[in-house]
């Protein structure tokens, strides 16, 4: 504005009244540019930080013979490397049978090798973390024991799964610098065992 009213002086020439409503805009434009050039560079960087959690299908590791082992889940980080990554067992539906079930969620789910007082995770990006579902044996006449379940009482209790049992086992995976990423696990006891299987 200043500019043209020098111009105008120094010319002697009047400037059209819409010339100042073009510099108006103009300028409002530019800086609105400005303002959504900074905001998505904040973005941008707030993107660039943050982990991508998701799991891949379980799977059973045998350790001592084919009727002894544990259920076993991959977290794999796509983004940022993940800081104090959590895994959780938040509802098992419907209720298990066993009369030591005591649906006090959430249950910490541990990593596989590691104690409950051990289990802070960190997932560099492309990597992945094992957590242990659950350890587990068969018992006689298609039944099994599954233990690890309730880690609240580590070494006290194991779950008796009767054959036809199944159930829905809602899980949530957390970390400090990503969405909390929800999923379902399947367990179905029948005469092959116990199997596990994620709800897609």
């Amino acid at each position: 504005m200043a500019a043209l009213a020098s111009w105008e002086r120094f010319h002697g020439a009047e400037i059209p009244w819409y010339s100042y409503l073009i510099i108006v805009a103009l300028t409002f434009v530019v800086a609105c540019c400005l303002a959504w050039l900074q905001e998505q560079t904040k973005l941008a960087a707030v993107a660039a930080s943050r982990a991508i959690l998701d799991v891949d299908d379980p799977y059973c590791v045998t350790h001592h013979g084919v009727d002894d082992g544990s259920w076993e889940i991959q977290i794999i980080n796509k983004g940022a490397p993940a800081r104090h990554v959590h895994l959780q067992l938040r509802n098992i539906n419907p209720r298990p049978n066993s009369e030591y079930w005591t649906s006090d969620y959430p249950y910490s789910v541990i990593q596989a090798g590691r104690t409950l007082g051990s289990n802070d995770c960190h997932i560099n990006k492309g990597e992945s973390a094992t957590f242990e579902i659950t350890k587990i044996w068969n018992g006689a006449h298609d039944t099994g024991f599954l233990c690890a379940l309730d880690t609240k009482r580590i070494g006290q209790l194991q779950i008796k799964i009767n054959h036809g049992e199944d159930w829905i086992m809602q899980y949530e995976i957390t970390a400090e610098n990503c969405d909390l990423v929800p999923f379902s696990l399947r367990m179905r006891a029948n005469a092959g065992g116990i199997v596990f299987e994620r709800i897609k």
